[in-house]
């Protein structure tokens, strides 16, 4: 799990010119999980948090009812320096409760269908799966939008906060979402892909012009320069099922029932 002193030192990361010029959203704390990581046997994996975790679609930023996670604003700071221990538990907190509260659905909703052909959930009272990303910072651009230069300088400051809270955590398996995902993981891990050709998965968009399927599945001993006492099983698709064109409720029932076996062949 990840402890108040790591939160404190990602929060006081956001102050360095370095990540913002990187693209960091300043205002927007780290989220360096998503849900209940304390009983989470799975976790999918993302690249980093959507900015509309913070903001609604006309670039306000969400407030009552609405607010997702904590800003600097809604926590009354000026600074992130200025957070105690009381502003980072609220930070955490809002960060495990992420499920029972707001979720980004129009983002997770997918996520969930897939999860649920293994019986996995995000939600409950001690959900078996969580969310994590390989960057636990929300940017101003949309990650494609970013410099090769930026994404890697937010890889590299977000690879070793990965690597810890897997390791010390229960996640057995990790899904990651889409090729960029799987293409970022395999930079920053010891991993090797194998490759299997899905043909099921196979998405068809504008002009007839097809996508084929692609699974991944592999074992990962070190994370962002961190050995992992217990290995983890890797496996992944090639599609990212929230923005790849054309992806259907076929494409969708096809990825889920072979995460389902995936699981159960552990």
């Amino acid at each position: 799990m990840t402890s108040y002193a790591a939160f404190a030192t990602y929060l006081d990361r956001l102050e360095d010119a370095e990540l913002r010029d990187a693209g960091a959203v300043s205002w927007a704390p780290p989220v360096p999980y998503f849900g209940r990581i304390r009983s989470a046997l799975v976790a999918t994996v993302g690249i980093n948090p959507s900015i509309r975790e913070f903001v609604n679609r006309d670039g306000d930023e969400l407030a009552g009812q609405s607010r997702r996670l904590p800003t600097l604003g809604s926590l009354r700071l000026k600074a992130w320096r200025q957070a105690n221990a009381t502003h980072i538990k609220s930070i955490a907190d809002a960060c495990s409760d992420y499920f029972a509260q707001n979720p980004y659905l129009r983002w997770f909703g997918v996520l969930e269908s897939v999860l649920a052909y293994s019986g996995a959930s995000y939600y409950g009272e001690r959900p078996v799966a969580c969310h994590l990303d390989l960057v636990p910072y929300a940017t101003v651009s949309r990650w494609g939008d970013l410099a090769p230069w930026q994404r890697q300088r937010l890889l590299v400051a977000g690879s070793g906060l990965l690597g810890r809270q897997i390791g010390n955590s229960s996640i057995e398996t990790l899904i990651l979402n889409g090729r960029s995902v799987i293409n970022h993981f395999a930079a920053i891990s010891d991993v090797r892909f194998r490759e299997i050709a899905a043909d099921g998965w196979r998405l068809v968009g504008a002009k007839q012009r097809s996508v084929p399927g692609v699974a991944y599945t592999a074992v990962a001993t070190k994370i962002g320069g961190v050995i992992l006492d217990v290995p983890v099983t890797v496996i992944g698709f090639n599609h990212n099922l929230q923005s790849s064109f054309g992806v259907t409720r076929v494409a969708i029932a096809s990825i889920g029932e072979w995460v389902s076996l995936q699981l159960v062949n552990q």
